[in-house]
């Protein structure tokens, strides 16, 4: 994702004042690939010249890094899956709400122009009877994804994206606001949940669902929305295409984007970035904000003590433990008590 990040900035045209990691030699591959210098963490944080700052790195670091940069003023972007535990999120929320310059949780897809074009035509869809999402795709090489370094498997991350999606579709269609969630989760070798199928109840009456997994040869990723009288249904993989009752929606393409940077455009990068600098410059606080980001985690967690009770229907806002993680309130004896 810092790869893809720092794309982002070339095609905003962006200088990328260094590029930092845990490894010397990490940060050095990507910092000469964008013509940028390699540095730790502390050079970069006493560094000058900085406007914004993109926290790439595992999710237990989120945190400590936006503490920091809060404090030096710097508007901040922090990566999905938000943070590990709620704990730390309402850190974040708090720090949100007292340091001055704005944090973005950074679901890049919900400005991707598919879904964007989505989100236009839901409004005058009716009364929404299904909303159902579904993702599938090999599991992760690198990182610790799959051996639970990150609080969770595929719950915590690809499924972030699927109920970032869907509880905007639900403002933008009137559904209200979640109210429960259901579970099941499969482990793989790691004991981390390597498929997930939840339910997700909305205040409307409305039940959303998503499976999502680490297993299958083909890729698949997709989210449908339907009422009565129509049916929307968008596919991002392997390309992004919207139906509306089975006939194509013309997307708009992405701004001036040269075809280097198209991939990047279709998924939302781009314009995340473009979409959270405009907050900065007019003072205004970002959509995807830190509240946004806990509310997602929220859901996952309480998702999480679900999957531990065989699939039972756990309320929200989760009331259970606030400093465990979702693989935790899962796996560990007493986790979702």
């Amino acid at each position: 994702m810092a790869g893809a990040h720092a794309a982002s900035c070339q095609a905003l045209g962006w200088k990328i004042a260094g590029v930092a990691s845990r490894r010397l030699a990490t940060a050095e591959t990507l910092a000469t690939a964008v013509g940028a210098p390699a540095m730790s963490y502390d050079a970069l944080l006493a560094s000058d010249g900085v406007d914004l700052v993109i926290v790439s790195t595992p999710p237990a670091d989120h945190l400590p890094a936006a503490r920091a940069w809060t404090a030096r003023g710097i508007p901040t972007v922090v990566s999905t899956p938000l943070c590990q535990t709620l704990d730390d999120a309402d850190e974040l929320v708090a720090l949100e709400a007292r340091s001055g310059p704005p944090l973005l949780f950074a679901s890049n897809l919900a400005t991707a122009p598919a879904v964007q074009a989505m989100f236009a035509r839901a409004a005058d869809l009716g009364r929404p009877t299904t909303l159902a999402g579904r993702s599938y795709r090999g599991a992760p090489t690198w990182g610790a994804f799959t051996t639970g370094g990150w609080g969770g498997g595929v719950l915590l991350h690809p499924a972030v994206h699927h109920l970032t999606l869907m509880l905007l579709l639900a403002r933008v269609a009137d559904a209200g606001r979640p109210t429960a969630v259901a579970a099941r989760l499969v482990p793989n070798a790691h004991d981390v949940d390597e498929h997930a199928d939840v339910e997700l109840s909305f205040a409307s009456g409305l039940r959303a669902r998503i499976a999502v997994g680490w297993t299958g040869a083909d890729r698949i990723w997709d989210l449908q929305l339907a009422s009565t009288d129509a049916v929307l249904r968008l596919d991002m993989d392997p390309t992004p295409v919207l139906e509306h009752n089975g006939e194509p929606v013309a997307i708009a393409p992405a701004r001036s984007t040269p075809a280097r940077f198209r991939e990047l455009a279709d998924v939302g990068l781009i314009a995340q970035l473009r979409s959270f600098w405009h907050d900065i410059e007019h003072r205004r606080t970002p959509v995807m904000n830190m509240a946004f980001g806990r509310e997602v985690l929220d859901i996952v967690c309480a998702a999480s003590a679900s999957a531990k009770r065989s699939g039972q229907d756990v309320a929200l806002p989760f009331s259970g433990p606030r400093d465990r993680t979702p693989l935790a309130l899962w796996r560990e004896p007493g986790g979702s008590a």
